[in-house]
């Protein structure tokens, strides 16, 4: 940060104050800046109290829409398709889905969960096949075989 003083006036310029890739100053950066201008001020026209007031304000706001965007990034990630443990439970259940090439219901026990590309797939019982997880329409109980025969 560079301050300059000429006749009186104090000028700052932020150099490279970007934080983790973001536009704009960071929350240190600010209260930095601010900590400046009131060392760095004219004693016998100190800041007014409505400016330092603002200033306040601003550094508040700043703090709270940080806040925000760290539960809004936290919430988008969690309503993105979850962990592979949030589809465990599909494990050993029967599901339905609607093939895009036939447009026919067609329904299979699930294997293992798979994720490639950041998508889940589901992997059915004596089958290679692949059932995107957001194509599934019907998760229920898988149908009791009898094996004593």
């Amino acid at each position: 940060m560079n301050i300059t003083t000429v006749n009186g006036t104090t000028t700052y310029q932020a150099t490279d104050t970007k934080t983790s890739g973001a536009q704009g100053l960071g929350q240190d950066a600010f209260m930095k800046i601010l900590i400046a201008q009131l060392r760095n001020q004219n004693p016998l026209e100190p800041m007014k109290d409505a400016e330092f007031i603002a200033q306040m304000a601003q550094f508040t706001s700043l703090e709270q829409l940080t806040a925000l965007n760290k539960t809004m990034t936290s919430y988008t990630e969690k309503m993105s398709g979850g962990t592979m443990a949030d589809y465990a439970e599909m494990i050993g259940k029967q599901i339905s889905w609607k093939n895009a090439d036939t447009s026919q219901v067609e329904s299979g026990v699930v294997q293992s969960i798979v994720k490639d590309e950041g998508k889940f797939y589901a992997t059915l019982v004596e089958s290679d096949a692949r059932i995107d997880l957001s194509t599934v329409t019907l998760l229920q109980a898988a149908p009791i075989t009898d094996t004593t025969t």
